[in-house]
């Protein structure tokens, strides 16, 4: 089941707009330590996903509280974190606020994030690529780099694609796979338009280069085959923000593409229009027992 809900704040409070109508309890922004619930979290697992999040003073944008933060089980990046992360103070900083060596913490590079280079990122989180997946009880997340392209990296490409198409055809036990990268790849999908929701899209960026295959007919078929396993896919992106902050949408073979990106406030960015408008952050809870992941996207204010 997937709970959407609509959470508006007011100078009067939180106004929520639910579809769910046995759902009563009042959602909470992630970054308002006042406003977090206390659960029983040996039996639910909170995971906080957001990407787009440079600002320029600060660093980050300013609503992330790393003590609420710290609530969640697991924190999910997606992406342009700082204008450039690859910078050795910055991933100082980076790891004093979001934990980014943290085995809790998963990051999908965004093209910010590896101006000055992968490797000096990577030695710092102590990974050996910037693709990988990790099981989370019950959960495959699949984690891709979506800079990579035709330009240059095609040993690069063709190897995260053989890894992708790997996890998929030996994925068996898992109750979800969660496929999360920076840009939104989906275009064409279902006739699917993205540029009026996604800051840029990586629809004709080659993920075969041998056959200058798409995502749309190298990763998506494979995905597929996941889906029809009676696994529960889900596409993540980070790269939102500029034009609106949230997407969601399900394929015709039930697949999940999320989207999510803030709009930090700073003077490059008033020239989008969804300056000044509420931002929001993707929040998962995961009851492993019942194999049960619910989703929404909160409302976490102006920039």
């Amino acid at each position: 089941m997937v709970r959407s809900s609509l959470i508006i704040i007011t100078f009067f409070g939180l106004l929520t707009l639910s579809c769910d109508p046995d759902v009563n309890e009042e959602p909470y922004s992630p970054f308002d330590d006042s406003k977090i619930k206390n659960e029983q979290r040996e039996t639910v697992f909170t995971y906080l996903f957001m990407g787009h999040i440079y600002d320029e003073q600060p660093i980050i944008d300013k609503r992330i509280n790393r003590k609420v933060l710290e609530r969640f089980d697991q924190i999910w990046l997606g992406g342009d974190l700082t204008h450039n992360s690859s910078i050795d103070w910055k991933l100082d900083y980076l790891d004093s606020v979001l934990s980014i060596r943290s085995k809790n913490t998963q990051w999908a590079f965004g093209n910010h994030d590896i101006i000055s280079g992968r490797k000096r990122v990577l030695d710092f989180i102590d990974k050996p690529n910037s693709y990988y997946a990790t099981y989370i009880d019950g959960i495959t997340l699949l984690v891709f780099d979506s800079n990579y392209n035709d330009n240059g990296d095609c040993k690069e490409v063709n190897e995260q694609t053989n890894f992708i198409k790997m996890v998929c055809d030996t994925i068996s036990k898992s109750s979800h796979l969660i496929l999360m990268g920076h840009h939104v790849p989906w275009g064409k999908i279902d006739n699917l338009d993205v540029w009026p929701f996604a800051n840029t899209s990586i629809e004709n960026r080659v993920f075969q280069c041998d056959t200058f295959g798409f995502f749309k007919n190298i990763i998506y078929p494979e995905l597929v085959q996941v889906q029809n396993k009676k696994i529960q896919v889900v596409s993540l992106a980070g790269d939102l923000g500029q034009k609106q902050s949230t997407f969601e949408y399900q394929t015709k073979e039930g697949i999940y593409f999320l989207a999510n990106g803030c709009l930090s406030s700073n003077t490059y960015n008033m020239k989008f229009t969804k300056y000044n408008i509420n931002d929001s952050v993707l929040v998962f809870k995961h009851k492993p027992g019942i194999n049960e992941l619910t989703w929404e996207f909160v409302n976490v204010g102006k920039n």
